[in-house]
């Protein structure tokens, strides 16, 4: 069960079902969520949405009685590192909102690199009933503060031995060495409690 508050991380390669699976735990809320869409091809059921940062910030969603999911897709001229700070400062004061960031290592374009209030987030969040799904291919290319500040880990196949590497040397359970070779298949790993299990999309 993932808590309001707890951040979500989900590896794997492309096509292997990262997207589906935040779809599936997203698909009724609890609270309002704004989908980080760099790419321009999330096909998530929304209310509306929205491509530039400023008319994100016109949406009421303190004033709002229903939940209200969003996908903001930013514009070629706001795909830089001031923009996307402007756009987790945003969610930061926002408060009781979800975050789903659909490919990290486009705002976080190197393992030491990461927007200020994207951490703040991450490191904070919990206080301000806030939660960050973060989305990558390449486990080993990210920031190490998206995997220790989250909680809940599903790792579908990772084709570079690197990326697997990562999650070893992070969690040092030798299984991530070998993720699930089949189709849709991943494993679970809470970051709290150490538990792991495996599953598949359906």
């Amino acid at each position: 069960m993932i808590q309001n508050s707890e951040h979500v991380f989900i590896t794997g390669f492309t096509g292997s079902g990262k997207t589906y699976l935040a779809e599936k735990y997203l698909e009724n809320p609890l609270k309002h969520v704004i989908c980080l869409d760099i790419k321009g091809d999330l096909k998530y059921k929304c209310d509306l949405i929205v491509t530039t940062l400023e008319k994100l910030k016109e949406i009421p969603f303190k004033k709002s009685k229903k939940i209200i999911k969003v996908i903001y897709r930013p514009s070629i001229y706001e795909m830089n590192d001031e923009t996307y700070d402007e756009f987790f400062k945003f969610c930061y004061y926002l408060k009781n909102i979800t975050i789903w960031v659909d490919e990290v290592s486009g705002v976080c374009p190197s393992a030491f690199k990461i927007p200020f209030h994207y951490m703040s987030i991450l490191a904070r969040g919990r206080s301000r009933n806030t939660n960050v799904y973060s989305l990558s291919q390449r486990p080993k290319s990210i920031p190490i503060n998206i995997l220790s500040e989250s909680t809940h880990y599903f790792i579908f196949k990772l084709n570079a031995k690197g990326d697997r590497q990562r999650l070893y040397e992070y969690t040092g359970d030798e299984r991530f060495l070998k993720p699930p070779e089949q189709e849709f298949h991943f494993f679970y790993f809470n970051n709290k409690t150490g538990y792991f299990s495996e599953g598949v999309l359906i």
